[in-house]
Protein backbone atom coordinates (compact mmCIF):
# COMPACT_ATOMS: atom_id res chain seq x y z
CA UNK A 1 0.00 0.00 0.00
CA UNK A 2 1.18 3.51 -0.84
CA UNK A 3 0.20 6.51 1.23
CA UNK A 4 0.17 10.26 0.57
CA UNK A 5 0.06 12.83 3.36
CA UNK A 6 -1.18 16.28 2.32
CA UNK A 7 -0.32 19.09 4.75
CA UNK A 8 -1.32 22.71 4.05
CA UNK A 9 0.94 25.18 5.87
CA UNK A 10 0.71 28.94 6.24
CA UNK A 11 3.28 30.80 8.33
CA UNK A 12 4.20 27.73 10.38
CA UNK A 13 7.97 28.35 10.51
CA UNK A 14 8.05 28.23 14.29
CA UNK A 15 6.63 24.74 14.63
CA UNK A 16 6.92 22.98 11.23
CA UNK A 17 10.19 21.17 12.10
CA UNK A 18 8.69 19.75 15.30
CA UNK A 19 5.60 18.59 13.41
CA UNK A 20 7.63 16.96 10.64
CA UNK A 21 9.82 15.17 13.18
CA UNK A 22 6.75 13.67 14.86
CA UNK A 23 5.17 12.80 11.51
CA UNK A 24 8.33 11.12 10.20
CA UNK A 25 8.61 8.95 13.32
CA UNK A 26 5.09 7.62 12.70
CA UNK A 27 5.39 7.12 8.93
CA UNK A 28 8.71 5.30 9.22
CA UNK A 29 6.85 2.61 11.17
CA UNK A 30 4.72 1.77 8.12
CA UNK A 31 5.75 -1.09 5.82
CA UNK A 32 4.63 0.51 2.54
CA UNK A 33 5.81 3.48 0.54
CA UNK A 34 4.69 6.98 1.38
CA UNK A 35 5.06 10.61 0.33
CA UNK A 36 4.51 13.83 2.24
CA UNK A 37 3.24 16.86 0.30
CA UNK A 38 3.61 20.10 2.26
CA UNK A 39 1.57 22.79 0.52
CA UNK A 40 3.11 26.15 1.41
CA UNK A 41 0.10 28.43 1.09
CA UNK A 42 1.95 31.66 0.30
CA UNK A 43 3.72 31.89 3.66
CA UNK A 44 5.49 35.17 4.37
CA UNK A 45 7.79 33.84 7.11
CA UNK A 46 10.57 31.22 7.04
CA UNK A 47 8.26 28.23 6.54
CA UNK A 48 9.80 27.32 3.19
CA UNK A 49 13.33 27.57 4.61
CA UNK A 50 12.43 25.28 7.52
CA UNK A 51 10.92 22.71 5.15
CA UNK A 52 13.98 22.72 2.90
CA UNK A 53 16.27 22.42 5.90
CA UNK A 54 14.48 19.31 7.15
CA UNK A 55 16.26 16.24 5.77
CA UNK A 56 13.47 13.94 4.55
CA UNK A 57 13.64 12.47 1.02
CA UNK A 58 9.96 11.43 1.05
CA UNK A 59 8.78 14.97 1.78
CA UNK A 60 8.46 17.69 -0.83
CA UNK A 61 7.12 21.20 -0.82
CA UNK A 62 4.45 22.58 -3.13
CA UNK A 63 4.63 26.38 -3.14
CA UNK A 64 1.60 28.51 -3.93
CA UNK A 65 2.39 32.02 -5.15
CA UNK A 66 -0.14 33.72 -2.88
CA UNK A 67 -2.18 32.80 0.16
CA UNK A 68 -5.00 31.00 -1.65
CA UNK A 69 -6.82 29.64 1.40
CA UNK A 70 -6.97 26.32 3.20
CA UNK A 71 -9.34 24.59 0.76
CA UNK A 72 -7.32 25.66 -2.28
CA UNK A 73 -4.14 24.39 -0.62
CA UNK A 74 -5.81 21.06 0.09
CA UNK A 75 -6.91 20.76 -3.52
CA UNK A 76 -3.40 21.54 -4.74
CA UNK A 77 -2.03 18.75 -2.55
CA UNK A 78 -4.73 16.24 -3.51
CA UNK A 79 -4.16 16.95 -7.20
CA UNK A 80 -0.44 16.19 -6.82
CA UNK A 81 -0.82 13.07 -4.66
CA UNK A 82 -0.28 9.59 -6.07
CA UNK A 83 -0.90 7.35 -3.05
CA UNK A 84 -3.47 4.58 -2.93
CA UNK A 85 -4.71 6.30 0.22
CA UNK A 86 -4.43 9.98 1.07
CA UNK A 87 -4.51 11.61 4.49
CA UNK A 88 -5.06 15.35 4.87
CA UNK A 89 -4.03 17.07 8.10
CA UNK A 90 -2.90 20.42 9.50
CA UNK A 91 0.68 21.41 10.28
CA UNK A 92 0.00 22.95 13.69
CA UNK A 93 0.43 19.63 15.57
CA UNK A 94 -3.20 19.69 16.70
CA UNK A 95 -3.84 16.80 14.33
CA UNK A 96 -1.72 14.15 16.12
CA UNK A 97 0.32 12.09 13.61
CA UNK A 98 0.00 9.01 15.85
CA UNK A 99 -3.66 8.76 14.80
CA UNK A 100 -2.52 7.86 11.27
CA UNK A 101 -1.81 4.29 12.42
CA UNK A 102 -5.27 4.03 13.95
CA UNK A 103 -6.94 5.43 10.82
CA UNK A 104 -5.17 2.90 8.61
CA UNK A 105 -6.15 0.09 10.96
CA UNK A 106 -9.81 1.14 10.90
CA UNK A 107 -9.76 1.35 7.11
CA UNK A 108 -8.25 -2.12 6.86
CA UNK A 109 -10.80 -3.54 9.29
CA UNK A 110 -13.96 -1.88 7.99
CA UNK A 111 -13.12 -1.33 4.32
CA UNK A 112 -14.27 2.28 4.66
CA UNK A 113 -13.21 4.62 1.86
CA UNK A 114 -13.23 7.61 4.22
CA UNK A 115 -12.04 7.68 7.83
CA UNK A 116 -12.80 10.97 9.57
CA UNK A 117 -10.87 12.04 12.63
CA UNK A 118 -13.20 14.32 14.57
CA UNK A 119 -11.87 16.58 17.27
CA UNK A 120 -13.57 16.57 20.67
CA UNK A 121 -13.64 20.25 21.56
CA UNK A 122 -12.77 21.41 25.02
CA UNK A 123 -12.88 24.98 26.26
CA UNK A 124 -9.90 26.20 24.29
CA UNK A 125 -12.25 28.17 22.04
CA UNK A 126 -14.54 30.95 23.20
CA UNK A 127 -18.12 30.19 24.25
CA UNK A 128 -19.45 32.12 21.25
CA UNK A 129 -17.22 30.29 18.77
CA UNK A 130 -18.12 26.84 20.13
CA UNK A 131 -21.85 27.45 20.05
CA UNK A 132 -21.87 29.22 16.69
CA UNK A 133 -20.02 26.23 15.26
CA UNK A 134 -22.55 23.80 16.77
CA UNK A 135 -25.53 25.76 15.43
CA UNK A 136 -23.94 26.03 11.99
CA UNK A 137 -23.33 22.28 11.63
CA UNK A 138 -26.92 21.51 12.67
CA UNK A 139 -28.29 24.16 10.31
CA UNK A 140 -26.26 22.94 7.33
CA UNK A 141 -27.24 19.30 7.96
CA UNK A 142 -30.88 20.38 8.06
CA UNK A 143 -30.98 22.36 4.83
CA UNK A 144 -28.76 20.00 2.81
CA UNK A 145 -30.23 16.71 4.07
CA UNK A 146 -26.65 15.45 4.33
CA UNK A 147 -25.38 13.93 7.57
CA UNK A 148 -22.48 16.16 8.56
CA UNK A 149 -20.38 15.21 11.55
CA UNK A 150 -20.29 17.98 14.14
CA UNK A 151 -16.83 19.55 14.43
CA UNK A 152 -15.59 17.57 11.44
CA UNK A 153 -12.42 19.21 10.16
CA UNK A 154 -10.00 18.23 7.42
CA UNK A 155 -8.15 15.45 9.22
CA UNK A 156 -9.22 12.36 7.29
CA UNK A 157 -8.11 9.36 5.29
CA UNK A 158 -9.51 8.89 1.80
CA UNK A 159 -9.12 6.19 -0.82
CA UNK A 160 -7.79 7.04 -4.25
CA UNK A 161 -11.31 6.68 -5.68
CA UNK A 162 -12.63 9.35 -3.31
CA UNK A 163 -9.73 11.69 -4.10
CA UNK A 164 -10.13 11.26 -7.85
CA UNK A 165 -13.86 11.99 -7.55
CA UNK A 166 -13.18 15.19 -5.58
CA UNK A 167 -10.56 16.38 -8.04
CA UNK A 168 -12.82 15.69 -11.03
CA UNK A 169 -15.59 17.99 -9.80
CA UNK A 170 -15.53 21.20 -11.89
CA UNK A 171 -16.71 23.61 -9.19
CA UNK A 172 -14.19 26.24 -8.16
CA UNK A 173 -14.91 26.51 -4.43
CA UNK A 174 -14.76 23.12 -2.71
CA UNK A 175 -15.40 22.78 1.01
CA UNK A 176 -14.00 19.29 1.44
CA UNK A 177 -15.27 18.60 4.94
CA UNK A 178 -18.85 18.86 3.66
CA UNK A 179 -18.27 17.74 0.08
CA UNK A 180 -16.88 14.37 1.16
CA UNK A 181 -19.95 13.74 3.33
CA UNK A 182 -22.33 14.71 0.52
CA UNK A 183 -20.86 12.14 -1.88
CA UNK A 184 -21.98 9.27 0.35
CA UNK A 185 -18.88 7.06 0.39
CA UNK A 186 -18.69 4.43 3.12
CA UNK A 187 -17.08 6.14 6.07
CA UNK A 188 -15.91 5.54 9.61
CA UNK A 189 -15.15 8.00 12.40
CA UNK A 190 -12.65 8.21 15.22
CA UNK A 191 -12.64 10.88 17.92
CA UNK A 192 -9.64 12.51 19.54
CA UNK A 193 -8.65 15.21 21.98
CA UNK A 194 -6.33 17.66 20.29
CA UNK A 195 -3.26 18.83 22.19
CA UNK A 196 -2.83 22.53 22.79
CA UNK A 197 -1.07 24.44 20.07
CA UNK A 198 2.64 24.56 20.91
CA UNK A 199 3.80 27.25 18.52
CA UNK A 200 2.26 30.46 17.25
CA UNK A 201 -1.44 31.30 17.06
CA UNK A 202 -4.26 29.94 14.98
CA UNK A 203 -4.54 31.58 11.56
CA UNK A 204 -8.20 30.61 11.35
CA UNK A 205 -10.14 33.65 12.52
CA UNK A 206 -13.85 34.28 13.00
CA UNK A 207 -13.91 36.00 9.60
CA UNK A 208 -12.66 32.79 8.00
CA UNK A 209 -15.40 30.82 9.76
CA UNK A 210 -18.04 33.25 8.49
CA UNK A 211 -16.65 32.97 4.97
CA UNK A 212 -16.67 29.17 5.26
CA UNK A 213 -20.27 29.22 6.53
CA UNK A 214 -21.52 31.42 3.69
CA UNK A 215 -19.62 29.42 1.07
CA UNK A 216 -20.93 26.14 2.48
CA UNK A 217 -24.57 27.21 2.47
CA UNK A 218 -24.31 28.54 -1.10
CA UNK A 219 -22.26 25.58 -2.28
CA UNK A 220 -24.36 22.81 -0.78
CA UNK A 221 -27.94 24.03 -0.80
CA UNK A 222 -30.41 26.00 -2.88
CA UNK A 223 -32.58 26.43 0.23
CA UNK A 224 -32.08 30.25 0.37
CA UNK A 225 -33.44 30.53 -3.17
CA UNK A 226 -36.36 28.27 -2.28
CA UNK A 227 -37.00 30.43 0.77
CA UNK A 228 -37.31 33.51 -1.45
CA UNK A 229 -39.83 31.68 -3.65
CA UNK A 230 -41.84 30.52 -0.60
CA UNK A 231 -41.81 33.97 0.98
CA UNK A 232 -42.96 35.41 -2.35
CA UNK A 233 -45.96 33.07 -2.37
CA UNK A 234 -46.84 33.95 1.22
CA UNK A 235 -46.57 37.69 0.58
CA UNK A 236 -48.57 37.35 -2.65
CA UNK A 237 -51.42 35.50 -0.88
CA UNK A 238 -51.33 38.04 1.96
CA UNK A 239 -51.44 40.87 -0.58
CA UNK A 240 -54.45 39.35 -2.35
CA UNK A 241 -56.27 39.01 0.99
CA UNK A 242 -55.47 42.61 1.92
CA UNK A 243 -56.59 43.89 -1.49
CA UNK A 244 -59.95 42.15 -1.01
CA UNK A 245 -60.21 43.78 2.42
CA UNK A 246 -59.48 47.23 0.92
CA UNK A 247 -62.09 46.81 -1.81
CA UNK A 248 -64.72 45.79 0.74
CA UNK A 249 -63.90 48.86 2.83
CA UNK A 250 -64.02 51.08 -0.26
CA UNK A 251 -67.49 49.84 -1.18
CA UNK A 252 -68.57 50.47 2.39
CA UNK A 253 -67.29 54.04 2.12
CA UNK A 254 -64.82 53.62 4.98
CA UNK A 255 -61.67 54.81 3.21
CA UNK A 256 -60.45 58.09 1.75
CA UNK A 257 -61.14 58.32 -2.03
CA UNK A 258 -58.07 57.25 -4.02
CA UNK A 259 -56.48 55.38 -1.10
CA UNK A 260 -57.69 51.96 -2.26
CA UNK A 261 -56.43 52.31 -5.85
CA UNK A 262 -52.99 53.47 -4.67
CA UNK A 263 -52.63 50.64 -2.12
CA UNK A 264 -53.91 47.97 -4.52
CA UNK A 265 -51.39 49.06 -7.17
CA UNK A 266 -48.53 49.29 -4.67
CA UNK A 267 -49.19 45.99 -2.92
CA UNK A 268 -50.05 44.16 -6.13
CA UNK A 269 -46.90 45.16 -7.98
CA UNK A 270 -44.72 44.49 -4.90
CA UNK A 271 -46.17 41.00 -4.54
CA UNK A 272 -45.63 40.29 -8.23
CA UNK A 273 -41.99 41.45 -7.98
CA UNK A 274 -41.25 39.25 -4.99
CA UNK A 275 -42.83 36.13 -6.47
CA UNK A 276 -41.03 36.84 -9.75
CA UNK A 277 -37.71 36.96 -7.86
CA UNK A 278 -38.64 33.67 -6.26
CA UNK A 279 -39.30 32.05 -9.64
CA UNK A 280 -36.03 33.41 -11.02
CA UNK A 281 -34.29 32.09 -7.91
CA UNK A 282 -35.63 28.60 -8.56
CA UNK A 283 -34.25 28.67 -12.11
CA UNK A 284 -30.89 29.97 -10.88
CA UNK A 285 -30.82 27.18 -8.29
CA UNK A 286 -31.35 24.59 -11.01
CA UNK A 287 -28.60 26.17 -13.12
CA UNK A 288 -26.28 26.04 -10.09
CA UNK A 289 -27.00 22.34 -9.55
CA UNK A 290 -26.23 21.60 -13.22
CA UNK A 291 -23.01 23.63 -13.20
CA UNK A 292 -21.65 21.77 -10.18
CA UNK A 293 -21.86 18.47 -12.13
CA UNK A 294 -21.66 16.44 -8.96
CA UNK A 295 -22.23 12.73 -9.60
CA UNK A 296 -25.87 11.70 -9.27
CA UNK A 297 -24.74 8.30 -8.05
CA UNK A 298 -21.58 6.38 -7.23
CA UNK A 299 -21.51 2.61 -7.54
CA UNK A 300 -20.49 0.61 -4.53
CA UNK A 301 -17.06 -0.98 -5.01
CA UNK A 302 -17.76 -4.68 -4.56
CA UNK A 303 -14.89 -7.12 -4.76
CA UNK A 304 -15.83 -10.18 -6.78
CA UNK A 305 -13.95 -13.47 -6.82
Amino acid sequence: MSLSIVVPAFNEAEGIASFLTELKAVLDMLPGQYEVLIVNDGSTDETSFEIEKFDWPQAREIQLITNSGHMAALEAGLSSSIGEYVITMDADSQHPPRLILQMLEIQSTTGAEVVNAVRIRGKENTFLRRHLSSVFYKFLSKITQVKIEKDAGDFRLMSRRVVDTLISLPETTKVFRFLVSSLGFQSATIYFYAPKRKYGKSKYKISHLVKLAVGSVIGFSTAPLSAIFLSGLIIFMSAVTYIIYLIINMNAGQVVPGWTSVMVALIGFSAIQIISLGIIGRYIGQILVELRKRPRYIKRDVNTK
